[in-house]
């Protein structure tokens, strides 16, 4: 997909970059790598940075569709 995250370790911040076009599925899967990423050292501050981004195609649905989704559970890498 078109996007890419840097960490920044030291300031606890992930960047987004998201590429030319945004598509539901894309923000779905930039949503779903980051919340596996903040769950294994987080918690972190985010930049999203859209700039590049010259066509958006998100459906009007698209934040529901986010905020419905539960973000993994913290006690599954614990073995709790």
């Amino acid at each position: 997909m078109d996007y890419r995250i840097d960490l920044d370790p030291t300031h606890r911040v992930l960047r987004v970059t998201v590429g030319r076009v945004l598509t539901d599925e894309l923000a779905r899967e930039v949503r779903q790598t980051m919340v596996r990423l903040a769950s294994r050292g987080g918690p972190y501050a985010v930049i999203t940075d859209l700039s590049e981004v010259e066509d958006d195609r998100l459906t009007p649905k698209s934040p529901q569709n986010w905020r419905q989704q539960v973000p993994p559970s913290q006690t599954e890498d614990s073995g709790c």
